[in-house]
């Protein structure tokens, strides 16, 4: 699933939007850094060397960095042209390599067993179960309105991307063969016991309120339909012998 979320994304672009985020989120990180990254610079050239030329090079440094964001996020631009085709040569590297699989679960266990990301998450779960709490109590909640964007989302995401349904569609064919198969004969036992402890009268009355003028349709249906059914066959059988 992760390839396919991969692959969608660097066939639909979606990977540069992520390439703008990030240089959006990097630009004041830039400028709050400029002070320590002239302060190293001063560290590195020695004290010997002028404090003017420190601040002259940190600076230079600073301002080449922020002039490539810019240029990154300006569409057509040289600089943003090879930065997506590095990502793409990268990745493809990536999914290409005999350790992508391995790469995934040492991932996925880093995650898992480092306590500084989970007590993270489980800060953030807080926060958001605080949120969703406040806006399920509000007189207009946004979370309907969101669920219905993601559900939307998903099915459109389905839809185009194959590789997912055919995971999904292994993934249900699993459960129901590991998990509700072996359990057929109780399942059917429990349906016949349920069906067996049911009020005749009562369930009949019950589906006549509910699909009566249906079941009147069918009754009288088959009722003519009979007829002319017995009534044919009466008659080729009484025509036979005259035949």
């Amino acid at each position: 699933m992760v390839d396919a979320l991969i692959d969608d994304a660097l066939r639909s672009g979606k990977h540069m939007v992520l390439v703008d985020i990030v240089a959006e989120l990097l630009e004041p990180a830039l400028q709050a850094l400029k002070a320590p990254i002239i302060e190293k610079v001063g560290e590195r050239t020695g004290r010997f060397f002028p404090s003017y030329f420190d601040h002259k090079i940190g600076t230079g440094i600073v301002a080449g960095a922020q002039n490539w964001l810019d240029a990154v996020r300006v569409a057509g631009s040289e600089e943003r042209r090879q930065l997506d085709g590095w990502i793409k040569d990268m990745l493809a590297d990536l999914r290409a390599s005999s350790d992508y699989q391995k790469l995934l679960e040492q991932t996925q266990r880093a995650i898992l067993d480092n306590p500084t990301m989970l007590a993270a998450l489980s800060a953030i779960w807080d926060k958001i179960k605080r949120e969703l709490i406040a806006d399920t109590a509000s007189a207009s909640p946004r979370i309907g309105i969101i669920a219905a964007e993601i559900v939307r989302t998903i099915g459109r995401q389905l839809q185009q991307m194959p590789v997912v349904q055919d995971y999904l569609n292994i993934a249900i064919e699993r459960v129901l063969v590991d998990y509700i198969a072996p359990w057929r004969i109780q399942i059917g036992d429990y349906i016949a016991d349920l069906v067996a402890g049911w009020d005749g009268p009562k369930i009949a009355e019950t589906i006549e309120l509910q699909v009566g003028g249906d079941l009147q349709y069918i009754r009288i249906n088959g009722t003519i339909v009979g007829a002319l059914i017995g009534m044919a066959l009466f008659l080729a059988g009484a025509a036979f012998p005259l035949l």
